[in-house]
């Protein structure tokens, strides 16, 4: 999985250190971690004590402190001792400490410290011979917080291998994500692109096949997103596909080949991108004949131009600071998805192939899956955290076999949020995109009820924000890139078993119709469901929740990539007729925080109050604690909303005053 700088915001391209030695710190539980404590002398210890007491105290997946501790006074010390190395030429020896103290330290030193620090290490050239994994990794994990180039990384970690070092040297949670750079020689294409892929394909037996390429069409320009994808497919020096972002032609018609006979193939695909997005580029070849249902072709169909080795002769072709590059090698096959946005093409991949054999062997095993269930309570799986990472290095039927694993424990699922569960469809769908969508559909009705979220401050005040945001990208994503999905969500996922709906899939469908601005036909087909006589009491809430829902979003704009400015109140008609319509106190009671948060995203501060005193009088005895946790956040906002008024005010008058002392100085200026 991939690590964020502690307190930051922006992702960042670090592999989660010490991921496997602090397994055991993940699932352990939030009471133990608050029981923990510093040495009273912590201050007083050596940097590497130091550096050992304080890591139990930040997240290893996303960096951030947990725990009753002084955090910047911890920040402060760890920056001081850090800053005591000359990282030039302190012994490997060190980096273990040196890693730990910059990841705890990092946010007290300036930018050009922190930008010294990955050039410094970037420039070491060190001997791996006797050296430890972990040594390897601190440094490594040095470079990649700076973002220093993955070509420099690799020599790295390459040289770590070629000094001796072993595959059961590396923790079994960071093989992945070490394979990402465990290639020699590597050259990262984040641009525009072309290959051309030649060779010879073979059938075992003879009869009409079917040719095709993903379904899956991410070629948009809008704002920073500027991706356009082609691919030609040219059999026996007939052109038999030709997609265009325009005109995405998924299949060809039957092409007769004989058993054993070889055909020349060629495969053109071009992308012209700024900078390529994540989740969006990647080319895949198909076939279907007889007795096989669709799949990648396998290598060993294919071999290069005059015969001999198995695969496809690849010529990737970009440009890069002006120059013209190329690189050519032998593909196995065409099955590869650049979710990551970084294009690597690298001479040898066979360090890269074991980690991947070892990860998928570790960590798609029972006692693995086992051990994500703590306590009852799921936790993520490491592919899962950044998908996009972990997607681009696996084949189809991998990712196919992955998704599998999902819907076959479906008590994994219930450890995704939203954009979690959105971020996995859109990562792991290249070359599995039925199975994708089985997984968010699956999701969706484990989660049919998922409730909002109250406005976490007055900076945020839009109601249930990130999980609109969320459910408008899961549209666009359908309707833009994949619009068959859109029928199977209506027709598969929406209806759950009872007669309620899923709200995840009602929202993502009301986004779709919208972005088509087909929303009236959205709103009569829920008419329609409401008008049934048969549907009362609790299943019918849902339905008015996503009726409701429809209303809000009436007015938004129908541009796919512009976020859908909700009117929060313009369903409230819905809403109050679902609380009088529901017969479940708990369904009452999450319809009430529906309502409240609207009210909260509105300043209806008192009338939110008003509805929970309310709620509290009624709701049984295991609710009262939630209840007052959302009238706490309720009175939270309006602390926040009047300080921000006033301020506001106070701005205006100072504004008001500043405006009247120029006009004097002016007046006394001219006389």
């Amino acid at each position: 999985m991939w690590g964020y700088r502690m307190g930051s915001s922006r992702p960042h391209g670090a592999l989660v250190a010490w991921l496997a030695s602090v397994l055991v710190l993940l699932i352990c539980s939030a009471e133990g971690m608050a029981q923990q404590t510093l040495p009273e002398n912590w201050q007083q210890l050596s940097p590497r004590d130091f550096a050992y007491a304080v890591e139990p105290f930040y997240d290893t997946a996303t960096n951030r402190p947990k725990g009753d501790f002084d955090e910047k006074a911890v920040r402060q010390h760890a920056a001081k001792l850090f800053l005591q190395y000359d990282l030039a030429s302190a012994p490997i020896s060190e980096f273990p400490v040196i890693y730990r103290l910059y990841r705890a330290g990092w946010r007290e030193l300036s930018d050009a410290q922190n930008r010294a620090m990955g050039k410094t290490v970037a420039a070491r050239q060190d001997e791996w011979a006797g050296r430890s994994y972990e040594e390897n990794l601190s440094k490594v994990m040095l470079m990649d917080w700076e973002d220093v180039a993955l070509e420099r990384m690799s020599q790295d970690v390459i040289g770590f291998f070629d000094a001796g070092g072993k595959y059961d040297d590396i923790w079994p949670n960071d093989l992945q994500d070490y394979a990402r750079i465990a290639v020699r020689n590597p050259q990262v294409i984040n641009g525009s692109f072309n290959v051309r892929w030649e060779g010879q394909l073979t059938a075992s037996q003879a009869g009409n096949y079917t040719i095709s390429i993903s379904p899956v069409n991410t070629s948009h320009v809008s704002g920073d997103y500027t991706l356009s994808q082609s691919m030609k497919v040219t059999v026996d020096g007939q052109e038999i596909i030709s997609a265009t972002p325009e005109k995405w032609t998924v299949s060809s018609a039957p092409v007769q080949l004989t058993a054993k006979k070889p055909v020349a193939i060629r495969v053109d695909y071009a992308v012209d991108s700024l900078n390529l997005p994540k989740y969006a580029a990647h080319a895949m070849l198909f076939w279907e004949g007889p007795g096989g249902a669709r799949a990648i072709i396998p290598g060993d169909r294919f071999t290069v131009p005059g015969g001999g080795e198995s695969g496809l002769q690849a010529t990737y072709s970009w440009t890069a600071d002006g120059q013209a590059k190329s690189v050519s090698r032998v593909d196995r096959n065409i099955d590869f998805a650049w979710t990551s946005s970084d294009v690597v093409v690298a001479d040898d991949t066979k360090i890269k192939d074991e980690l991947l054999s070892r990860a998928l062997e570790d960590q798609t095993s029972d006692e693995f899956l086992d051990s994500l269930i703590v306590n009852g309570k799921a936790r993520l799986h490491s592919w899962t955290i950044d998908p996009y990472f972990s997607s681009q290095n696996l084949t189809s039927s991998q990712r196919q076999a992955f998704l599998k694993i999902l819907l076959e424990r479906r008590e994994l699922l219930d450890a995704y949020p939203p954009f979690r569960i959105v971020n996995v469809y859109r990562a792991y769908r290249m070359g599995a995109t039925e199975i994708a969508l089985d997984v968010f559909g699956q999701w969706a009705k484990q989660n049919a009820n998922y409730e909002c979220e109250l406005p976490p401050s007055i900076r945020d005040l839009g109601f249930d924000f990130g999980n609109r945001k969320t459910y408008h990208l899961m549209a666009m994503s359908v309707v833009l890139e994949m619009p068959a999905h859109m029928s199977r969500l209506q027709n598969e996922f929406l209806e759950m078993s009872d007669g309620s709906c899923s709200l995840p899939v009602a929202y993502t469908l009301g986004y779709s119709y919208l972005m088509q601005d087909k929303l009236d036909e959205w709103i009569a087909l829920l008419d329609a469901k409401l008008a049934q006589n048969t549907l009362t009491g609790d299943r019918r809430a849902n339905w008015l929740i996503a009726r409701a829902h429809a209303d809000e979003i009436r007015l938004g704009t129908r541009d796919p990539f512009m976020l859908v400015v909700d009117r929060p109140l313009d369903g409230r008609d819905h809403l109050d007729l679902a609380y009088l319509t529901a017969e479940d106190p708990d369904v009452k009671l999450r319809i009430t925080r529906e309502i409240v948060g609207r009210l909260a995203a509105t300043t209806q501060f008192d009338m939110a109050r008003s509805m929970l005193d309310k709620a509290a009088g009624t709701a049984s005895a295991d609710r009262a604690s939630d209840i007052a946790e959302w009238r706490d956040s309720v009175a939270k906002l309006q602390e926040e909303y009047t300080a921000a008024e006033a301020a506001s005010a106070d701005n205006v008058k100072k504004s008001y005053i500043e405006s009247l002392q120029r006009r004097r100085d002016k007046a006394a200026a001219d006389g």
